[in-house]
């Protein structure tokens, strides 16, 4: 038994937004849809600027005074000149083909230095599901399809499968004994327990502010067709290398490197035969191939739980996914999904950078022992 220490490289293969949580409107970010290019300015070097300039008490009655405000026009209605609100800003990114209207757009993690990364519990938890799913694909006693029973409805269905789900995981992964004294006082489900606790990973090293691009969402039908939606994150551009400290204490953990990647291949597997593929080959984004999962927000919901892998049989599990999928979102038309598309959910999860189509949230990964 040892402790293994990696180097682990991460590639993003497309747009990757791990968000922070935060919103950038108008009043924060100067869009310039005439040079296609969004300025976002330290707020601090904004205030004290506007103070200098004698403008911060018009800028707070404009901003509170609705949401008409737009910060590029109150700049050049007051002839600040550029160079002047330049110095201010942080760091941009191109506009592209979207349309400034109404923006608000979600901001991503970075360290003090408006540097972007991505944490490692991010990585930590698409890693989970993986194993998860590669152990529920590779023993067919863990699913559930003969223990839900006859639910009322579908909330005590999903009350249900959430149970036995977190049953499964518990009985698989908890599984760490402790001294006599303290093994009568924890609980199983206690996650001490946990095996995970033997995978630490780092965040990742920072990468430079000219690594973040701006995403809009865009969700494909089965058919190709796309529909832009109204919704706008700061994401890691594609082919993005970042770096993570990565320890295997393998006397708690029994997956090494290896059993990890080959559990990552598994699940992408599942779910490209399951719901990617599903999707016209001639318009759908290509196909990564080997050593990939999918990392932070706007993935959907196939990439991140394991409502597919948890049946046997995969028309139990469609059929369920549609069932949740209605109850989630009502008004997007779900109840329909396999009778119209023979796959639930019958959006897959996709953005644009640089003028090409892409999976959001696609990622490589590999480790290097050191």
């Amino acid at each position: 038994m040892a402790v293994r220490h990696y180097k682990m490289k991460l590639k993003t293969l497309s747009p990757v937004h791990i968000g922070s949580g935060e919103t950038i409107g108008k009043t924060e970010a100067i869009i310039d849809s005439v040079k296609k290019t969004v300025y976002i300015p330290d707020t601090v070097k904004l205030f004290g600027g506007l103070t200098e300039l004698g403008l911060a008490e018009e800028y707070e009655i404009r901003i509170m005074g609705g949401t008409g405000f737009d910060l590029l026009k109150f700049l050049q209605n007051n002839r600040v000149k550029p160079e002047t609100w330049l110095s201010w800003v942080k760091y941009s990114y191109p506009l592209g083909s979207m349309e400034p209207k109404g923006m608000n757009i979600s901001a991503c993690v970075k360290d003090a230095y408006s540097m972007p990364y991505i944490p490692g519990s991010s990585i930590k938890g698409a890693i989970r599901t993986a194993i998860v799913a590669a152990e529920l694909m590779n023993d067919p006693a863990l699913t559930i399809d003969d223990k839900l029973g006859k639910p009322y409805n579908i909330k005590e269905k999903l009350k249900t499968m959430e149970r036995l789900e977190a049953e499964t995981e518990v009985e698989l992964f908890h599984t760490i004994k402790f001294e006599e004294h303290y093994e009568q006082k924890i609980k199983k489900s206690n996650a001490v327990r946990s095996v995970f606790r033997g995978l630490r990973i780092s965040d990742s090293e920072p990468v430079p502010t000219d690594r973040i691009t701006l995403c809009q969402k865009i969700d494909m039908f089965p058919d190709g067709g796309r529909k832009k939606l109204n919704v706008y994150r700061e994401c890691i551009m594609p082919g993005t290398e970042l770096f993570f400290d990565v320890t295997i204490d393998d006397a708690v953990f029994p997956y090494d490197d290896e059993r990890i990647l080959a559990a990552l291949n598994w699940y992408f597997d599942d779910q490209s035969e399951k719901f990617l593929d599903y999707f016209d080959e001639s318009k759908r984004p290509s196909a990564p191939k080997g050593d990939v999962l999918y990392l932070g927000g706007g993935t959907g919901f196939v990439s991140k739980t394991v409502a597919y892998q948890i049946f046997e049989d995969p028309d139990k599990a469609a059929k369920t996914v549609q069932e949740i999928m209605t109850a989630k979102f009502p008004d997007h038309y779900h109840k329909f999904d396999i009778e119209k598309y023979e796959v639930s959910p019958h959006m897959r999860k996709c953005t644009v950078s640089g003028g090409r189509l892409y999976d959001q949230g696609l990622c490589s990964i590999a480790f290097e022992e050191i």
